[in-house]
C-alpha cells in the first residue's frame, strides 16, 4: 500500500495529499461545497483508506 501524508493550508483551507516517499502531489480532495470556514482537523481512518476532515 502506498503511503500518503496530508497538509492543511490555514490561509486558504485547502487540503493537499502528497506521497510520503517524495512529497509529490497525490490528489486534492474536493472541498468545493465548503465555504467561509476552515478544515482545522484532518485525519486518516485506521485502515488508511479514508480521509476525514472537520472544522468551522
Amino acid at each position: 500500500m502506498e503511503s500518503f501524508w496530508r497538509s492543511v493550508s490555514k490561509s486558504n483551507g485547502r487540503v493537499a495529499v502528497v506521497r510520503a516517499d517524495d512529497l509529490t502531489p497525490a490528489y486534492a480532495p474536493d472541498i468545493s461545497g465548503i465555504t467561509g470556514g476552515n478544515l482545522a482537523s484532518v485525519a486518516w481512518s485506521r485502515d488508511g483508506r479514508t480521509l476525514y476532515a472537520a472544522g468551522t
